[in-house]
């Protein structure tokens, strides 16, 4: 119920909204999520702007980047108390829009960097 109450709630300090993330896929240890263009892949250096999801769980004001929409995604959705584990397999720039690859749990980021790192995942842009 706090998800929907979440994503039909209009007011908000972030231009974007968690209605807006768009799930490719999801299981017990991925996330594969479509990033706006104009959206960070994760928190850049100065926070100042952002707000904490994790605060109080009723407030649909979340940071401008996708990882933070993501750990918020999931601690909603799954009602987890505390902070949910998200970590990202791969990064676009913020002016770019596509597929970004988020790990549920630390062995699929362990396994994911591996993959990444030996060039067995391939990436290709548009």
């Amino acid at each position: 119920m706090m998800l929907r109450r979440f994503l039909s709630s209009s007011a908000s300090r972030s231009k974007f909204r968690l209605s807006q993330l768009k799930v490719i896929y999801e299981d017990n240890h991925l996330l594969v999520l479509n990033k706006p263009h104009g959206m960070l892949s994760q928190p850049g250096l100065s926070r100042e702007n952002l707000t904490n999801p994790f605060s109080d769980g009723e407030s649909d004001s979340v940071g401008e980047d996708l990882l933070t929409y993501a750990a918020h995604y999931i601690k909603l959705k799954y009602d987890k108390p505390g902070n949910a584990f998200v970590a990202l397999a791969n990064r676009l720039d913020r002016p770019v829009s596509g597929i970004v690859v988020c790990a549920k749990t630390s062995k699929a980021a362990s396994r994911l960097a591996s993959e990444f790192s030996g060039r067995r995942t391939g990436k290709e842009y548009v």
